[in-house]
C-alpha cells in the first residue's frame, strides 16, 4: 500500500493496483476485509473493485470540505473512541501531505474509570504524530491538552474549551493558509456544530 494505492498480487488476481477511495490504513483494512468476503462468495476482482470504487463515506465520516480561504475541513464528527481517534489523526496526516494540521478533538464518552487516561493518551498521540495545533473540547479537554504538552507540543499550540463555537474560533485562529482542520469527537459532543461554525468562518 502506498498513499492510498493498494497493490494486490496472487495466482487468481495476477497483479492489480487500485486506489482505496477513502484515506487511512484502517479503511485499507476494511477494503481488504470486504475483498476477502467477496472472494469467498465467488465474486470476480472486477466485480469487487467496481463496488469498492463506488463507495462513499456516510455523513460526518471523513468528509473533506475545501474552503475558499484554502483551508480544508475534515468532518469526522460522527463518533469517537481511543482507536478511531488515532486512525483519524493518521489518516488526516497522510492526506495532508505536509500541510499543517489542526485537530479539534471532543470528548470520548462512556469510557468509564479510565476516561482521563484515555484522553491524555490521545493528546500524547496527536503531539507525537506531528499535529501542528490542538483544540480540545469538553469536560475532558484539560486531559487531552496536558497529554499533548507532556509529549512535547508547545503550550501556545494547544487550547481547551467547552463549547463548539469557541472551539471553532480557536481552530480558525490557529489555522494557517492551507491548513487542514480535523474535527472529531463522540456523538454526544455535537462536533458537527464545530464544522458548521468553521464552514461559516471560511466561506
Amino acid at each position: 500500500m502506498d498513499n492510498g494505492n493498494l497493490l494486490i498480487e496472487g495466482k487468481r488476481a495476477g497483479q492489480m493496483k487500485y486506489r482505496v477511495p477513502v484515506p487511512g490504513m484502517h479503511n485499507v483494512m476494511n477494503a481488504l476485509a470486504a475483498l476477502a468476503v467477496g472472494h469467498s462468495l465467488g465474486l470476480s476482482f472486477d466485480e469487487m473493485w467496481g463496488g469498492l470504487g463506488r463507495f462513499a463515506p456516510s455523513a460526518m465520516r471523513m468528509h473533506f470540505i475545501d474552503m475558499a480561504d484554502g483551508v480544508t475541513i475534515v468532518d469526522d464528527s460522527y463518533n469517537a473512541n481511543p482507536v478511531s481517534m488515532r486512525c483519524a489523526i493518521d489518516a488526516v496526516l497522510q492526506s495532508a501531505a505536509g500541510r499543517p494540521v489542526v485537530a479539534v478533538l471532543g470528548d470520548m464518552l462512556e469510557l468509564g474509570a479510565e476516561s482521563a487516561s484515555y484522553h491524555r493518551d490521545v493528546g500524547r498521540y496527536a503531539a507525537r504524530r506531528g499535529i501542528s495545533a490542538l483544540v480540545a473540547m469538553g469536560p475532558m479537554a484539560g486531559q487531552v491538552a496536558s497529554g499533548a504538552i507532556d509529549a512535547g507540543m508547545q503550550s501556545a499550540s494547544v487550547a481547551s474549551c467547552l463549547e463548539p463555537a469557541e472551539a471553532a474560533a480557536l481552530a480558525e485562529a490557529m489555522a494557517k493558509p492551507g491548513s487542514v482542520i480535523l474535527v472529531k469527537g463522540s456523538r454526544g459532543m455535537q462536533m458537527e456544530r464545530v464544522v458548521e461554525a468553521l464552514s461559516t468562518c471560511g466561506s
